[in-house]
């Protein structure tokens, strides 16, 4: 009964936050510089042997000849749970052609996803980082289509907020 009960004011909650507010992608809007870019990939992604970073080489088929709009990683710590993106973890476009990137970062925990992003509700491509064993490092598979399309939406955040304050440069 509590649980139900928590579950109707968290609700309510959210309700009257987004009436009096706004919806947060317009809050957002003035802050985040976004063009109109949703194809790309992440073309590799891998674990060190030793399980603790994850290194993404990717690519987008966009580019801001005015250098001010930029696209971030979008990290979950599960398929259900909301999503975060660290405000200085957002990278700028290439000027005049595919804009090609790679970042390695720290591993948070097992069952990871990491998706890159250009925009509020648009996932280019995401990688879910799985331990398969303890003896093994953790492996990486891309999210299906399907998958991507049922994302919950992510926040922008500064670092130090979220899971792990200690661990800005973590996915």
């Amino acid at each position: 009964m509590r649980r139900q009960i928590f579950r109707i004011l968290a609700g309510l909650t959210a309700f009257v936050l987004v009436i009096l507010f706004g919806d947060p992608a317009a809050a957002e809007e003035v802050q985040w510089n976004r063009i109109a870019c949703l194809s790309g990939a992440i073309d590799r992604a891998e674990v060190d042997p030793r399980g603790e970073t994850l290194t993404l080489a990717a690519h987008l088929d966009c580019a801001d000849p005015s250098g001010e709009a930029l696209y971030g990683f979008a990290s979950y710590a599960s398929t259900g749970s909301g999503g975060y993106m660290n405000w200085f973890g957002r990278a700028g476009y290439a000027a005049d052609s595919t804009s090609h990137f790679a970042a390695t970062r720290q591993l948070r925990s097992a069952g990871l996803l990491v998706c890159v992003v250009t925009d509020y509700t648009v996932w280019i491509d995401c990688v879910r980082v799985v331990h398969t064993s303890r003896s093994a490092p953790p492996r990486v598979y891309h999210l299906a289509p399907d998958e991507l399309a049922k994302l919950p939406p992510f926040i922008v955040i500064g670092y130090g907020v979220g899971s792990s304050p200690a661990c800005g440069s973590c996915w």
